[in-house]
């Protein structure tokens, strides 16, 4: 049936709450359902008290009814809002559904974010609710309304039977940007379209059967057996270490962060994959060597976020530990490092430790960023211990 619930699941560690369209209903009375306002009707807008403020409406995904709300004059972040009152229960937890056409598309429709009783309902980024929709570059659900459901505090519905609900646009947001104007940019187009607003007090929303839905997409097998596949992407793997392995000069990463750090990991692991030409090569040795000594040259005035990136030293740890004891015969030969003479022990224990005091004091904002430095902190302790013990 067409379904949608309350799933708690981890997106970069934080608890979002999403709601997803799973088949067609086939009969059936919604249950817990409170009150419906369809959007772009006179007759209901009306019922519900609706006012708008840059707002349009349109005929939308099966020719039904919908309303857009448009940037502001001169444009800004915000955009049109349209608000109503709806029927909540006073006593048990209230949810509210907002449906969609799910072949809308492109970030440029911006965000949608709930209101209740002129308080916001959840963030507007990254919380445990979050914004009641944001528009993509691909579409969620072509051919096919999708639902998406938010709680409503019950602080603003015990004791109540309605509560008036506002649902207002907002521009798309870049993620990064370390200054507003970066983040948050203005809505430059109208969002996409909301047709109807379901209260009720059920977790899994299902609408009424006599509601248009479109087309649930039928279940398609790949064209090609797996192992057709797998042995494609063996291929991609076998045909980049051939380059590695057979490269007369050592090649200059175009990004030394990121590519220094890729080829230990490949390399450490492709020195244990039987089935590739660097297993237990010597040559695949000589260019964790190469990797290995410029990750740690670059640590050795210090390190900090900028000069290696928050993974730290950690790629060349898991290199070690992935190719211990043969790396271990390379460690007593003399480098030249910032004109000094120094051995490749000493330079790669300093800067694993550089690596490991700094990111143990320096913590990532994001939840998935974090586990990436603890996992990497775990690893220059472990090359630690076999290296240089005493550190």
């Amino acid at each position: 049936m067409h379904k949608t619930c309350i799933h708690w699941r981890r997106h970069l560690g934080i608890l979002l709450v999403s709601c997803l369209l799973i088949s067609p209903v086939r009969g059936g009375v919604p249950r817990g359902v409170l009150d419906t306002v369809k959007l772009g009707d006179a007759a209901s807008e009306r019922d519900h008290n609706l006012e708008a403020q840059n707002s349009d409406t349109v005929q939308g995904g099966l020719n039904e009814p919908a309303r857009r709300l448009l940037p502001l004059s001169p444009q800004t972040f915000d955009g049109g809002w349209i608000s109503f009152t709806m029927k909540v229960d006073p006593q048990e937890q209230s949810y509210v559904t907002a449906k969609f056409w799910g072949s809308d598309k492109g970030q440029a429709a911006g965000r949608l974010v709930l209101y209740a009783n002129g308080l916001q309902v959840g963030y507007r980024r990254e919380g445990d609710y979050d914004v009641l929709n944001q528009c993509d570059e691909e579409g969620e659900a072509p051919g096919r309304f999708l639902y998406q459901t938010l709680p409503l505090p019950p602080s603003l519905t015990r004791g109540k039977t309605t509560v008036t609900l506002k649902i207002a646009a907002l521009g798309p947001i870049w993620y990064y940007g370390t200054t507003f104007a970066q983040y948050q940019k203005n809505l430059t187009e109208p969002s996409r379209g909301i047709y109807r607003v379901y209260t009720h007090t059920e977790n899994c929303f299902i609408p009424d059967a006599s509601e248009k839905q479109g087309q649930f997409p039928d279940a398609v097998l790949r064209s090609e057996p797996g192992e057709d596949v797998i042995a494609k992407s063996k291929q991609i793997v076998l045909n980049r270490l051939n380059r590695l392995l057979q490269a007369t000069t050592p090649t200059q990463p175009a990004n030394p962060k990121a590519d220094h750090a890729g080829r230990l990991w490949l390399m450490a692991e492709a020195y244990n994959t039987s089935w590739t030409p660097a297993f237990h090569n010597d040559r695949a040795i000589e260019l964790i060597v190469q990797d290995g000594d410029a990750m740690a040259a670059s640590y050795q005035a210090g390190p900090s976020e900028g000069s290696i990136g928050w993974i730290g030293t950690g790629p060349l740890g898991q290199a070690v530990m992935r190719t211990w004891p043969a790396i271990g015969k390379r460690l007593d030969e003399t480098i030249v490092v910032d004109g000094k003479s120094l051995q490749r022990r000493t330079v790669w224990a300093s800067a694993l430790r550089r690596s490991v005091d700094f990111w143990r004091t320096h913590r990532r904002n994001y939840t998935n960023q974090s586990m990436i430095v603890d996992w990497n902190i775990y690893t220059a302790n472990r090359a630690l211990q076999l290296i240089d013990p005493q550190q």
